[in-house]
């Protein structure tokens, strides 16, 4: 059982701790996007066109929503989520180093 600490905590040093910065990165990225998304509701919350307060379900919700299915149309123009895009490859670059 010993040695699994160890191993544990070999873990974590080597494969957390020395790799903090992107980490941060990720987290840096996600304050951004989180904030943005918390003044928008806010303004629909303001105008009263949204009831209710922003959980962090809802902010979740936001990062991870993706878009709807793209239909070509000359009037529906093809938008690329940012944020959901540039959140799940840095979460694919952390997770597959």
């Amino acid at each position: 059982m010993k040695r699994f600490y160890r191993m544990v905590r070999a873990d974590i040093k080597q494969g957390i701790i020395s790799e903090y910065l992107k980490y941060i990165v990720v987290l840096i990225i996600s304050l951004i996007f989180t904030q943005n998304y918390y003044v928008r509701v806010e303004k629909y919350i303001a105008n009263g066109k949204v009831v209710g307060e922003v959980t962090i379900f809802d902010i979740l919700i936001y990062f991870f929503k993706g878009m709807k299915e793209y239909i070509p149309a000359s009037n529906n123009p093809f938008e690329i989520p940012v944020d959901f895009l540039l959140l799940n490859i840095l979460l694919a670059i952390i997770i597959g180093n």
